[in-house]
């Protein structure tokens, strides 16, 4: 039973991801300047939803260190993406703010990179070498629920 819902859960989070435009046919990515560190905002609704900061490693082929901080039960957008499912995917977090401090060794591949993480899948890619934008999924993968996907932003 359990590969069963495991085999559900990845078939939807890949799909998940086809919705909302990561696959390859988006915009060029560019390649990261070696060593620099970048910090921006999560974005939600009209207002920032929280932060994020990565370095990129001193090779440029992985982001070395990636922490997020963000708002969750908080965030009126939060609370109006899942208005017929608020308490399911606010249950799903252990506080009202997802604090990630730190992915390590996230690959960067032709400007490009993807974590998934058991609260959701992170990605994004380099506008140019000191500025990246991207994704966050937050995801209840045993109910097979996205609980809101939030733009972000983030440069040097």
């Amino acid at each position: 039973m359990r590969t069963i819902q495991a085999a559900l859960a990845t078939i939807a989070l890949a799909l998940s991801l086809l919705a909302c435009g990561t696959g390859s046919a988006q915009q060029p990515a560019s390649d990261p300047q070696p060593g620099s560190m970048l910090s921006g905002t999560i974005l939600m609704g009209d207002s920032s939803g929280g932060d994020i900061t990565l370095r990129v490693s001193d090779n440029g082929t992985a982001i070395s260190h990636l922490a997020i901080y963000f708002l969750i039960g908080e965030n009126q957008a939060f609370r109006e993406a899942n208005a017929g499912r608020f308490q399911e995917c606010e249950s799903a977090f252990s506080s009202n703010i997802l604090s990630q401090p730190f992915l390590t060794n996230v690959p960067i591949a032709n400007g490009r990179f993807e974590a998934s993480e058991p609260w959701g899948i992170i990605s994004g890619h380099f506008d140019t070498p000191t500025t990246a934008s991207g994704t966050i999924h937050l995801l209840l993968r045993e109910a097979l629920k996205e609980c809101g996907s939030w733009a972000w932003s983030a440069r040097e």
